[in-house]
């Protein structure tokens, strides 16, 4: 954000960025907090939707269909997802893309509670990390991306019932978030596992063999996402 050209004069400095001219205190009186400077520039507004859009990231090669090839099948698959998405309170909520009936999945309650149990026996002789789990649990829930069942609704339930473990991935170096949350739909029972009860959709991804690289005027012409 701060590469364009600089303009130097006396302790002002001048300089052209992405977003427009941004004028600031340069030199070593610029600590003196007996003098305070405020610098105001009126510019029009800014649309970044182009400057923030990955598709202008790429140089332009020219005329060229980059649309991924897909399948009959994955072209049936990308209709069932997205006639599954909806637009609600300016949220989009999508449903899942059952490919098998989801009542034929059997009951791992005993399965997942093992993990659970595992999962907190080691949390427990890592305080650290336990905090940090515990408060990624507090987030989803304040964000609303899950919710503790009341005992009732536990009791009254009579439809069919699947549980998915989850686990933590420890990354210290991320300060805002040091550990994250993965839920494991992938783990098998019984021969059944969920991720073959849904579809996976269609790779929207070009094949890497197929992006063309060609020079033109000694800059790079890309064709498709790398």
């Amino acid at each position: 954000m701060h590469g364009g050209e600089v303009k130097i004069k006396d302790n002002l400095a001048i300089r052209m960025e992405p977003l427009g001219i941004v004028v600031f205190v340069s030199g070593t009186d610029c600590c003196d907090k007996s003098q305070v400077r405020v610098c105001t520039v009126q510019l029009q507004p800014v649309d970044l939707t182009d400057f923030w859009n990955t598709k202008t990231m790429v140089v332009n090669s020219g005329s060229c269909n980059c649309e991924p090839v897909m399948s009959s099948e994955d072209r049936e698959r990308l209709r069932i997802i997205n006639e599954a998405c909806e637009l609600s309170d300016k949220h989009w909520a999508m449903g899942y893309p059952w490919k098998r009936n989801p009542k034929d999945l059997p009951d791992n309650y005993n399965q997942v509670l093992s993990k659970l149990q595992a999962t907190e026996r080691r949390l427990a002789k890592q305080p650290k990390h336990a905090v940090w789990y515990n408060s990624q649990m507090i987030e989803m829930e304040e964000r609303k991306f899950s919710r503790k069942l009341t005992e009732k609704e536990i009791k009254e339930w009579k439809g069919h019932v699947y549980y998915v473990s989850h686990h933590g991935i420890v990354r210290p170096e991320k300060k805002s978030t040091p550990l994250r949350i993965v839920f494991n739909s992938s783990v098998p029972f019984q021969g059944h596992c969920l991720n073959d009860y849904w579809y996976k959709g269609p790779d929207l991804n070009n094949n890497l063999f197929g992006v063309i690289l060609r020079f033109r005027e000694k800059k790079i012409g890309i064709c498709g996402d790398i």
